[in-house]
């Protein structure tokens, strides 16, 4: 039975200068759990001030001793918070809403954002060869020039220099065709208050008009953050900036994403940004993950990404090993394996699995180092330097009636063993659409999926028109495999039909190290450029291909 609340009744008031993070940490820690809170409409403020510290290690994240959480749900159960379409104003450096052993909670109706964002946008107004112009409102991001470099800063908080900028088509809103991950370092001087000039070898040129995010800062408060958590529903809440990752859920069961937006906040003058990284991001879950009816636009990395943490051995003895977390985003993970999990030994050559056994136990050293005990003794064929994959933590994947627009990198990145349906969605990525990647050499993103099936969506004509990392084809499946010759197939039974491609030249389907592979009954409109030439639809490197019943309309 759940109790109904109205949060103002308990000191909980929009529209107020005053902050309300105090007021509602009291009124989580008595009324946490067995509730429906309900929020008056309205702006809820709240501050890096009086935010709640913790000390998480956060997946595909910066490292830091510690970070701010503004909104805390520490233990609850069977909760519903609704904010009635109420609009939640941060300022600071802060995870917006922290889950932490949570249970069959529901966050309903609101919308996220920050007073300054942790990105930045600029309009070109000059361009030469060897330099540009670009206006950046000083209000709403203020920045200062040293040395050459453009900083920018915002209440607590000054970024590390300024790295990078991505170029938007004024008139589309679309990342500018050719201009992905191709703004180079640049030395910056002050022309006047609220113009900087920037030297350096662009290619290609940007174009006076267009758009800039400015991207500055390191990745360390996503804007939701969830962990160790089971039944947690999100639905109606719309993101239009974060400090980090966009919604983070890592070591938790049962997710359901609806009707979740990452999009511009135009009322606050934001034309193009929405998130100063991914937009969802699921690590080592488990469980069902759904994700429908949302919509991606203006994010700095990709809209969607599924996957586990793969684990390098570096001794092993019986049924004991040391492990290490290797890669320096993912480190510190307690809830890596519990005992009854299933893992699985990985050739790191290869990447086929040598044998599986449950874990025993789980202790970890360092940050970076653990103790693993499993069930009976490792496989004999297993040496120093190979992987381990979790195969419990890995969830099923149900994505559909989703838009996916132009932003950074690519659209849904997925690596998971357990059953992934992509259905109905229409992409207009930047990069490639859909990304099948995996490795224990550089990511340490694991999961080899063994069931996907791709159909009825429509990849248009933007998608792929710039190039990132593993963006081969619209459809990309790219595990690195060293030895993919003698691998017996990193995924297998990928299923892609009935969808519609729009051909512009650049290949629909890349793949590589896929055994019972299918590409059949698509439609394929061709509108290819007149700079462009026809190349392979179809590209597969020691795949077990099936291609059949395609039409060109």
């Amino acid at each position: 039975m759940k109790f109904l609340l109205y949060a103002d009744e308990h000191g909980v008031r929009p529209d107020a200068n005053a902050d309300c993070t105090e007021a509602l940490a009291r009124l989580l820690e008595t009324r946490g759990c067995d509730a429906e809170i309900r929020f008056r409409p309205g702006i809820y403020r709240f501050g890096a001030d009086h935010a709640s510290r913790r000390s998480y290690a956060i997946s595909n994240s910066d490292p830091a001793p510690s970070q701010n959480v503004s909104i805390l749900l520490e233990g609850c159960r069977n909760l519903i918070l609704d904010f009635g379409g109420s609009a939640l104003l941060f300022r600071g450096q802060t995870i917006a809403l922290g889950l932490d052993r949570c249970e069959n909670v529901t966050i309903l109706n609101a919308s996220v954002d920050w007073d300054v964002p942790f990105s930045a946008e600029g309009e070109i107004l000059t361009a030469g060869p060897g330099e540009i112009t670009v206006a950046i409102d000083p209000l709403r991001y203020p920045h200062e020039v040293q040395d050459g470099k453009l900083l920018f800063r915002g209440p607590g908080w000054q970024s590390s220099a300024f790295f990078g900028a991505l170029e938007f088509d004024r008139a589309t809103g679309r990342v500018r065709p050719g201009a992905g991950d191709t703004f180079p370092p640049v030395t910056v001087s002050q022309e006047k208050p609220g113009v900087v000039r920037m030297q350096g070898a662009f290619s290609p040129l940007p174009i006076p008009g267009n758009l800039l995010v400015l991207r500055h800062g390191k990745r360390v408060h996503p804007g939701l953050f969830c962990q160790n958590s089971r039944g947690i529903r999100l639905e109606n809440v719309t993101f239009h900036s974060t400090c980090g990752l966009g919604a983070l859920f890592q070591f938790s069961q049962d997710i359901a994403v609806c009707r979740t937006s990452f999009l511009p906040n135009r009322a606050r003058g934001r034309r193009i940004l929405s998130g100063h990284d991914d937009g969802l991001h699921f690590s080592n879950c488990r469980g069902d993950v759904s994700i429908t009816e949302c919509r991606f636009a203006g994010l700095m990395d990709d809209a969607i990404n599924v996957h586990g943490t793969s684990v390098r051995i570096e001794a092993l003895e019986g049924r004991r090993l040391r492990g290490r977390f290797c890669h320096p985003q993912s480190t510190g993970f307690h809830s890596w394996a519990a005992a009854g999990d299933r893992i699985s030994f990985l050739n790191r050559d290869t990447m086929d699995s040598l044998g599986v056994l449950e874990a025993a136990e789980f202790r970890l050293e360092t940050p970076e180092t653990f103790q693993l005990t499993l069930s009976g003794p490792v496989p004999a064929q297993i040496r120093p330097g190979d992987a381990l994959e979790n195969l419990s933590n890995t969830p099923s994947v149900h994505c559909c009636r989703n838009l996916f627009g132009s932003g950074r990198a690519r659209g849904i990145l997925v690596t998971t063993p357990q059953p992934v349906y992509i259905a109905d969605n229409r992409f207009e990525t930047s990069g490639c659409a859909l990304l099948l990647g995996g490795d224990a050499n550089g990511w340490y993103e694991s999961g080899g999926c063994r069931d996907v099936e791709i159909c009825r969506n429509v990849f248009t004509e933007h998608c792929l028109s710039s190039k990132y990392q593993f963006c081969e084809g619209i459809v990309s499946i790219c595990p690195e495999v060293r030895d993919m010759a003698h691998s017996q197939g990193f995924h297998r039974n990928v299923r892609i039909h009935h969808n519609v491609f729009y051909d512009c030249g650049m290949p629909l389907l890349y793949a590589q190290c896929v055994k019972n592979l299918e590409f059949r009954d698509n439609v394929i409109h061709a509108c290819l450029p007149p700079d462009r030439e026809a190349g392979p639809r179809v590209q597969c490197r020691f795949c077990s291909l099936t291609e059949e019943g395609n039409v060109t309309a």
